[in-house]
């Protein structure tokens, strides 16, 4: 766990907690949920905690955190069980920085308050690679209470630096082996420029109305298309945005702190040097929201002291938002229940936007046996994108399965104009002729397959199948034994083929496995 990138990422840390869970708990999905919640309702006492120690008085850290913990944004990282990660991360980060103020305020043992810093970062960064912004969060701590620039200043955040370039440049390095790391494919750079910043305006926006939020935001165009002119402004509300919060320092640091806080914790997120297929998520705001709660709660801290009539005003409409927050929260995690209703919320929100959502819904309806359904869905996917195979694929899966060998063959064809050279439609193609019983077309098909890839096991196993069947004993047996210098498991016989099954839990036909028993009878 500690020596493996998963999926592109680096997340020890969680993977081993999930390893501790399911080795007591097994699949069932409820501990898991447990521990997220658990995790989630811990950030938000540290929130708390880490207001205080940003000197708001108790009720309004208890508001900053509450907004924390309530806030619809936030439902992505505590409802998917597998953004265990955030919560960790958030939990360790909030955790050095906490110490760190510690560290600043406290007369005795500072030292020893600092090196716990450095371990909860250490332990934030094994969570979650995007801990690496958490040395500029203490540059602003300093900034906000005002310390004076000294050496020492400099120096206690070397061990923050060093730790945070060391996992920055290892990121990087993984992301590119990975192939994730996307600079200039599918979508310039310059086009990710606008999309970085219209997120960021999207992140600003959706603190204050948390409206319209998706499991998958699709990017708004196609890479060959031009970008809609709200994009082209946009930089104009940030731009605005800059100016007052630039203003605001005249009068106070505390502005300046959550705004950079937020800005510096989100700048990694927003995917314009691109490290996966998200346009924004939810669930990228978990920590870079602490800046703006950070905003909100001083200023009505502020507000309230210094006209003190009106929290009469004031506290009534703030109640007003905490329950319009709590209703939708709630509502969003009706959403996360299943598959089905998280990708039917994305689809009715962006209708024929990507391929994603109706891949995904079309599993769910594959798994469960809606067959129909899983069509409309699958076929949505060939409509939107007639270069994703996957639908073509799973289409004529689902005839397969249903014997309409027919069918199957037609949407393979469909695919292949589509996908001219793609090995995987040739060789369910090739099955498909194989289990109508032409052989002849099922003989092409295999070695087309061997043509596009001459390592393909069961495309040498399909081809020996195939001309025994035609009666071509002589092919029959070269390409099996072909097929047995890729797998020796084959000279086991059935033994052999019930093992590879288990391997890849994929099932070979019952048509092939009586075909391959007397083909192993013959040839012993």
């Amino acid at each position: 766990m500690f020596t493996t990138p998963i999926n592109g990422t680096y997340v020890p840390l969680p993977l081993l907690s999930f390893a501790i869970e399911y080795n007591f708990f097994g699949s069932d999905p409820l501990p898991y949920h447990i521990s997220n919640l658990v995790l989630h309702l811990v950030c938000t006492l540290l929130v708390f905690y880490f207001l205080r120690l940003l000197k708001l008085d108790s009720i309004y850290a208890a508001f900053g955190a509450l907004l924390f913990g309530i806030h619809p944004m936030h439902v992505e990282s505590v409802a998917w069980i597998t953004e265990r990660k955030d919560l960790l991360y958030t939990l360790f980060y909030l955790g050095s920085m906490i110490f760190y103020l510690l560290y600043i305020q406290k007369d005795n043992q500072k030292w020893r308050l600092l090196y716990l810093s450095i371990i909860f970062f250490i332990l934030s960064l094994f969570s979650k690679i995007q801990a690496v912004a958490l040395p500029i969060g203490l540059l602003l701590i300093d900034y906000y209470l005002e310390r004076p620039l000294k050496y020492r200043l400099a120096f206690e955040k070397i061990p923050f630096f060093l730790l945070s370039l060391l996992f920055g440049i290892a990121g990087i390095l993984i992301l590119k082996k990975q192939g994730v790391l996307q600079i200039n494919e599918t979508y310039t750079f310059f086009q990710r420029t606008f999309f970085g910043l219209y997120a960021l305006s999207s992140y600003i926006l959706k603190f204050f109305a948390p409206f319209n939020l998706s499991a998958f935001y699709p990017f708004p165009v196609s890479p060959d298309q031009p970008l809609p002119l709200l994009y082209y402004l946009n930089p104009l509300f940030l731009l605005l945005v800059g100016v007052l919060v630039y203003q605001s320092a005249r009068y106070t640091r505390a502005v300046v702190f959550g705004s950079l806080f937020f800005l510096f914790n989100i700048i990694f997120l927003l995917q314009i040097v691109s490290a996966g297929i998200a346009f924004l998520a939810d669930r990228f705001t978990y920590i870079p929201y602490i800046g703006l709660i950070f905003i909100v709660a001083w200023t009505i801290e502020k507000l309230v002291k210094k006209k003190k009539g009106i929290k009469y005003i004031l506290f009534p409409v703030l109640s007003i938002f905490i329950i319009l927050f709590i209703s939708l929260t709630f509502n969003r995690c009706k959403i996360w229940e299943n598959g089905l209703t998280l990708w039917t919320d994305v689809i009715e929100k962006y209708p024929m936007g990507n391929t994603i959502p109706y891949l995904n819904r079309g599993n769910v309806y594959m798994n469960s046996g809606q067959y129909e359904k899983a069509i409309a869905d699958y076929s949505a996917v060939s409509e939107i994108n007639p270069k994703n195979e996957t639908g073509y694929l799973n289409t004529g899966f689902i005839y397969y399965q249903q014997k309409n060998f027919d069918k199957a063959i037609e949407v393979s064809l469909k695919g292949l104009k589509a996908n001219p050279g793609n090995v995987m439609l040739y060789d369910n193609l090739a099955y498909y002729y194989f289990e109508k019983g032409d052989y002849e077309n099922a003989v092409s098909n295999f070695r087309r397959c061997l043509e596009i890839d001459g390592n393909k096991f069961d495309a040498e196993l399909g081809l020996a199948v195939s001309y025994y069947c035609e009666g071509d004993i002589n092919n029959s047996k070269r390409y099996f034994n072909e097929a047995k210098e890729m797998d020796s498991r084959l000279s086991n016989g059935m033994s052999g083929i019930a093992e590879m099954e288990r391997e890849t839990k994929n099932s070979f036909s019952d048509k092939m496995k009586t075909i391959l028993k007397k083909m192993f009878e013959e040839l012993k």
